[in-house]
């Protein structure tokens, strides 16, 4: 809207258009140059024209780059069940051409093989088709630009019009006024000679027929006639100059009035705007809000998300594959150990046992959406990711055999690596000779740690807080950009000797709280998503600037993302969505606002800690704190 209006301004139409010789004339030359909204409205543009396409355009970009990424994610899952199918058609035929086969075995191994090559179709399908959706969007992307230049253009087409009319207008008042001088002039030129041939004539006739006494009767007949005409001309002109000082005014006041008028009509239609691209945010989801108040069972976020959906179009539906809804139908769950393991998209685990839930994310995963060109090597039984980064400088991410982070390390042009989180270094400290219990970290067992898939739990007495409350609990809304930056630097609240593994930071609430954090309290979220609008993006900018400056002072900073969600719903629901959250916020400060995500790991905690103590739905425990990890975590030197 800016830019229109930055286009439109220098071809208001001037109130000098009225200052033509007469009333007709000055008609005409209102009625020879159109307004600029009526040259708008020709032209079936609006001033929020140009913002309605390039809002569709950043929307577009972002729907395209989803679906590109899932795309790619369903491609290698079709290369991988390829894989698989291709062994069991091996293993099936190797079997049956042993003389001494067993025909059971055989026949399993053929259905195994027969199922696996149904399961390689049909990712291979999955993914013809997740290709085809993000070659669509792309392409709707370049028809998106195509009609915004076009729009452009012919804003400033209509710019350019005006800008010759106001030109041409101004030449002709120029012309005009010296026509009327010349004309003046002239006029005045012919009286003095009329006089001057008048004098000549009566000095003659005097001399000639007429007695003295006679002419100075003519004279002076004269001289009150020429007072007299001239007694006439001057109260002409004060009339005249009274009709045009009225005409000014009622024109001045009538173009005052219509300019208000066409702000408060303008005003009235960015509210409307508003007010309408708010309720295709929120995805008009009034009908679910009722459904979601009426009645004795509580809605979850998830729930809401879920009605929002049903009420959507089918072919909206198939555009938005992360609806939470689709994250429930995609959904595995198996018993291992006592531990229930629910299993779904985004390669995130659940992990449940007893009271204890935890969410787990494969790293793989989440390198592949944040970097581009990966490349895999596999060392034994350790994975490992390498991204190329700006600089000639390559992000290096060590996993198990689960896709769980062991190590993350930067290495710089030269050859120098500096290990950023070592996710797996014992530590041996007062802690081991006091007797406190803690598991080592290990590359060989599930989930990293011996054990119990809890065993990262550990006991640690909350921090001695000794600094001022707003200065440790942090709300975004009520601090300046300055000040986040010193709240990022700042050092624990309380001594800490000893560093611990990511996972030990991740799971245990009374570590974490030895640093402070910073509440997103102006950036919240929908019930039931985990996507924020244009306006809660660009809420980010002040603290991504300052987790930029400390990371520009120090590369080896690290910050820990945390979602939140409110107490309506199931935990394992909120727990994912809280997740999901995290990253949404991590992506848009890398993707947006440049900070490194090398320099960040997220975590989704659910419901487990609310900002506003209530158990009903609220939007401000919707949100995602951040909090500097760095002096908490084992890292490595450079070498």
């Amino acid at each position: 809207m800016k830019r229109l209006a930055a286009l439109l301004a220098g071809t208001a139409m001037p109130l000098a258009l009225f200052a033509a010789p007469d009333l007709t004339s000055r008609a005409a030359a209102q009625a020879s140059s159109p307004s600029i909204a009526v040259m708008l409205e020709e032209a079936g543009l609006d001033a929020q024209t140009l913002e309605r396409l390039e809002s569709t355009l950043a929307e577009t970009q972002w729907e395209a780059r989803a679906l590109r990424e899932r795309a790619d994610d369903l491609a290698d899952r079709a290369a991988t069940s390829t894989a698989q199918a291709d062994d069991a058609r091996a293993a099936f035929e190797a079997l049956a051409d042993e003389p001494d086969a067993d025909p059971e075995a055989v026949s399993v191994a053929q259905a195994d093989a027969e199922d696996a090559a149904a399961q390689a179709d049909e990712d291979a399908q999955s993914a013809s088709q997740a290709r085809e959706a993000a070659d669509a969007a792309e392409a709707e992307i370049g028809a998106i630009r195509e009609r915004l230049e076009t729009t452009r253009r012919k804003v400033q087409d209509i710019r350019d019009r005006a800008a010759g009319a106001e030109a041409e207008r101004a030449a002709a008042e120029a012309a005009e006024r010296e026509a009327e001088a010349a004309a003046t002039e002239a006029g005045e030129t012919e009286a003095a000679a009329e006089a001057e041939r008048e004098a000549t004539a009566g000095s003659t006739a005097f001399a000639e027929t007429e007695t003295e006494a006679e002419a100075r009767r003519k004279a002076e007949a004269e001289r009150e006639a020429q007072a007299e005409r001239e007694a006439q001309a001057e109260a002409e002109a004060e009339a005249d100059a009274e009709v045009d000082a009225e005409v000014d005014a009622k024109v001045e006041s009538e173009a005052g009035l219509a300019a208000e008028a066409e702000a408060q009509q303008e005003a009235e239609a960015v509210t409307e705007a508003d007010a309408e691209s708010e309720r295709q945010i929120r995805g008009e989801t009034a009908t679910a809000t009722g459904s979601e108040n009426e009645g004795s069972e509580p809605r979850t976020e998830s729930d809401a998300a879920e009605a929002t959906r049903e009420s959507a179009p089918p072919e909206e539906r198939a555009e938005e594959p992360q609806d939470f809804a689709d994250v429930r139908e995609g959904r595995r769950e198996r018993t291992e150990d006592g531990v229930t393991i629910t299993e779904e998209s985004g390669a995130r685990t659940i992990l449940q046992q007893g009271n204890e839930i935890i969410l787990r994310q494969a790293e793989d995963e989440r390198v592949r959406r944040t970097y581009s060109n990966v490349r895999r090597e596999r060392r034994g039984e350790q994975d490992v990711l390498i991204a190329p980064r700006e600089g000639n400088v390559e992000i290096i991410t060590i996993l198990d055999t689960d896709g769980n982070l062991l190590r993350r390390i930067r290495r710089e042009p030269d050859g120098t690596e500096t290990v950023l989180i070592d996710n797996i270094r014992q530590v041996h400290t007062d802690r081991e000779r006091r007797g406190d219990r803690r598991d080592d970290r290990r590359e060989d067992t599930r989930f990293g740690y011996e054990g119990s898939a809890f065993s990262f739990r550990i006991e640690i007495a909350p921090p001695v807080v000794d600094i001022p409350r707003n200065r440790y609990i942090v709300d975004y809304g009520d601090v300046r950009e300055d000040d986040l930056e010193d709240i990022f630097s700042a050092p624990p609240v309380s001594e800490i000797r000893e560093s611990y593994t990511l996972d030990e930071v991740r799971y245990n609430p009374n570590l974490r709280d030895y640093m402070a954090r910073v509440d997103l309290d102006t950036v919240t979220f929908d019930s039931g998503s985990w996507r924020l609008n244009r306006p809660q993006i660009n809420q980010l900018q002040r603290v991504a600037d300052a987790m930029n400056d400390v990371i520009d002072r120090s590369p080896d900073e690290i910050f820990l993302i945390e979602g939140h969600t409110d107490a309506v719903g199931r935990a394992i629901d909120n727990l994912s969505l809280s997740d999901r959250r995290a990253e949404s916020v991590a992506s848009i400060l890398s993707q947006f606002y440049d900070v490194p995500p090398e320099n960040l790991v997220t975590q989704g905690y659910g419901e487990e800690y609310l900002k506003i103590d209530t158990q009903a739905g609220e939007r401000g425990n919707r949100r995602v704190t951040i909090r500097r990890i760095t002096p908490l975590i084992a890292q490595g030197p450079r070498g």
